[in-house]
């Protein structure tokens, strides 16, 4: 049974709405942005795609073509960086959803890799709720990715450093550039320690700071990537698959569609 919806036909994809149940329908999103120098830009759309497929496989259920492109304005200032208005991906979003439940469907999931597309899934889903009278779910596979027993010291921990590292050694280890992997940290800004491209902390708070990463970085690294190995990127993406399996198979089982709504 076929379980990339483009490579059905029209025909195959008509029957299995005629199916009972109807299968779930998983739409994997990302970005194309900067995972520091060793990691390639599209780490999370690939990832997204790569669990988005083997979760629909194992479980009947039918995986969109990734959705490759995000809201990534933090990362413009390093090359490869393409990031689309919040508007944009947000449109892109809820024509996808809106066209799928067309089609019959009640169980959509979307499969978000990306922190920046996170509000703007969740105001799809709440317009879908809306408009359709139908509850989405959302899986990221990233914030599923860090095992203590797998990572003992979470110093690695960090954009492009583990555990992304390690999942892209794994998936696509002719992408990746250890030999100009270097550990770093964000850099402070104007006194400030910058914990991210938002946000820095003053004293015992923490402030809104909105400034490029490219300000307070070279690499575009924080945490350590030298560590990385695909034999702990494939542990890794084996239990984020596993957990996603598990939640579609409950899910396709729950009631998505509202009454009076």
């Amino acid at each position: 049974m076929k379980f990339e919806w483009a490579r059905m036909t029209w025909a195959e994809v008509r029957d299995r709405m005629h199916q009972d149940p109807k299968p779930v329908v998983l739409i994997p999103v990302g970005s194309v942005e900067e995972h520091g120098q060793q990691t390639p830009v599209g780490a999370d759309y690939l990832a997204a795609d790569y669990v988005a497929r083997k979760t629909a496989e194992a479980t009947q259920s039918l995986a969109l073509p990734p959705v490759c492109y995000g809201y990534a304005e933090s990362f413009r200032g390093f090359p490869g960086t393409i990031s689309l208005r919040p508007s944009t991906v947000y449109a892109i979003l809820y024509d996808l959803c809106e066209n799928v439940l067309r089609h019959g469907v009640d169980h959509v999931v979307i499969v978000n890799n990306h922190g920046g597309n996170q509000p703007l899934v969740e105001q799809v889903a709440w317009e879908v709720r809306k408009r359709f009278g139908i509850v989405l779910a959302s899986l990221y596979p990233w914030r599923m990715a860090r095992y203590p027993d797998l990572f003992p010291d979470a110093s690695v921990f960090g954009h492009g450093a583990e555990p992304v590292a390690s999942v892209m050694s794994y998936l696509t280890p002719g992408d990746m550039r250890m030999d100009l992997a270097r550990p770093d940290r964000w850099q402070p800004y104007e006194g400030l320690n910058m914990e991210s491209a938002t946000s820095a902390r003053l004293g015992k708070w923490t402030v809104g700071m909105f400034v490029g990463l490219r300000e307070i970085s070279e690499t575009g690294t924080t945490g350590d990537p030298t560590g990385a190995t695909p034999e702990r990127g494939g542990a890794i993406v084996e239990r984020i698959v596993q957990y996603c399996i598990d939640f579609v198979n409950q899910f396709k089982r729950m009631r998505t569609r509202l009454e009076g709504v």
